[in-house]
């Protein structure tokens, strides 16, 4: 009989430092894990060029339809819990914040 065979593994989408448009959705959808840039809480949204804030890193993984979200490269200052209540008013999977030493499983 004959039969085929694949790998299988998770897919990790990184964002890096970026704004949100439109090909990021393509760029990033069905990945199992979103690591996307948070470098912004709400209030500054749209005023630091080349940076995402938390609430669009979850709008970019609710539209990518991925599995969770990891956010990474956090503001310097406040309280980064924000963070994933932001991401969280679109994105209702998995969101963590990063941290040195995580292992993704």
């Amino acid at each position: 009989v004959q039969t085929c065979a694949l790998p299988i593994s998770k897919t990790i989408t990184y964002t890096a430092d970026t704004e949100y448009f439109g090909g990021l959705v393509d760029f990033a959808r069905y990945s199992d894990i979103l690591l996307s840039e948070a470098s912004l809480y709400r209030e500054h949204e749209n005023k630091v060029p080349g940076h995402l804030s938390a609430a669009q890193a979850g709008k970019l993984a609710a539209e990518a339809q991925a599995g969770g979200l990891i956010l990474t490269h956090l503001p310097h200052y406040g309280d980064h819990k924000q963070l994933i209540k932001e991401a969280r008013e679109y994105f209702k999977n998995r969101i963590q914040l990063a941290e040195s030493g995580l292992i993704i499983k």
